[in-house]
C-alpha cells in the first residue's frame, strides 16, 4: 500500500535540518550492518530531520527523521533514516510498504513555552521582552520558547525546543538531494529514490533536544543528542519525491 496518487508525491511545507556529531558505535547500532558509514576518528554524521507539512499526500503532516549515520555507496554517500516518526497511518503505511523506510505512528504533542519557576518568571516580566516567531507554530509564540514531545506508543521518544523564526527568508535555491533506503525485512533490497526541492535556505539556531537521561550505548537517543554541527531551515518548501529505484550495493572494501 501507499499514496493514492502516482509519483512524483509532493509536500509544502517547512523544515528543520539538523547534522550532529554521532559515535559510530552509537550509529553502527542503527544502520544496517553490510552497510559501509562515512567515519573519522570514530564518528560520523546524524542527526534529524524534522517538518511540518501544510500540504503532503495524506493532507497535513509532521514528521520528524532520525538520521542514524552517513551512509556510502559509491558513488553517493547519503545520511540513513533510522526511524521516521509521523502523525498518520497512511503516511506509516506507505513509508513501510512503499520506501522501505522505519516508520511510526506518533503523536507530536505541543507544548507552548517551558515551564520556569516563580523568579524567572518575575524577571522575565519585568523585562518585558517582545513576543518572537515560533518556527513550530508559525504565529507569535512565548519568549521562553516553545517545544513538542514526540511520543511513541505512549512512551516519549523525545522532547525539541525549537528556535524563534527570524522575518527575513534566506535566498530560494532548487537542489537534488538523492536518500537511500530500504534494507528492511519487508523490502530487503537498498533502494534510492529522487528529491528535488525548492525553498528559501538559512542557517538557523540549533534545536535543542533532550530524551532519558539514562542512555545506554546505542541508545537511538544518543543519535539524537549528538553534537550539533550545523542546523538548516527550509523555508516555503516544495519538494517532489520520486518513487523509489532498487540499485545495486557495491563493495566499497
Amino acid at each position: 500500500m501507499g499514496y493514492r496518487d502516482p509519483p512524483p508525491w509532493v509536500f509544502e511545507g517547512k523544515a528543520l535540518y539538523q547534522l550532529n556529531l554521532v559515535r559510530t558505535e552509537d550509529a553502527r547500532a542503527h544502520v544496517p550492518k553490510d552497510l559501509r558509514l562515512v567515519e573519522c576518528f570514530g564518528y560520523t554524521l546524524g542527526g534529524l530531520y524534522v517538518a511540518r507539512y501544510d500540504e503532503s499526500p495524506c493532507g497535513k503532516l509532521d514528521e520528524m527523521v532520525v538520521l542514524g549515520g552517513l551512509v556510502w555507496n559509491p558513488p553517493t554517500s547519503c545520511a540513513w533514516a533510522s526511524r521516521v516518526y509521523v502523525d498518520s497511518a497512511e503516511a506509516r503505511a506507505h513509508g513501510i510498504r512503499t520506501c522501505g523506510l522505519p516508520s511510526r505512528v506518533a503523536t507530536f504533542k505541543e507544548e507552548r513555552g517551558a515551564e520556569k519557576s516563580g523568579s524567572e518568571e518575575k524577571r522575565q516580566r519585568k523585562k518585558k521582552k517582545k513576543k518572537k516567531n515560533s518556527w513550530w507554530f508559525g504565529a507569535k509564540g512565548d519568549d521562553r520558547g516553545d517545544a513538542v514531545s514526540i511520543v511513541d506508543s505512549k512512551e516519549r521518544v523525545c522532547r525539541l525546543a525549537f528556535p524563534a523564526t527570524p522575518k527575513l527568508k534566506g535566498p530560494r535555491i532548487a537542489m537534488f538531494l538523492p536518500s537511500f533506503s530500504g534494507r528492511t525485512k519487508l523490502i530487503p533490497d537498498l533502494l534510492k529514490y529522487s528529491l528535488q526541492m525548492r525553498a528559501n535556505v538559512r542557517l538557523s539556531a540549533p534545536i535543542k533536544v533532550e530524551t532519558s537521561a539514562d542512555s545506554k550505548r546505542g541508545s537511538i537517543a544518543n543519535v539524537l543528542k549528538g553534537k550539533p554541527l550545523v542546523c538548516i531551515a527550509f523555508d516555503n518548501m516544495r519538494m517532489d519525491v520520486g518513487a523509489p529505484q532498487k540499485v545495486k550495493m557495491v563493495d566499497s572494501k
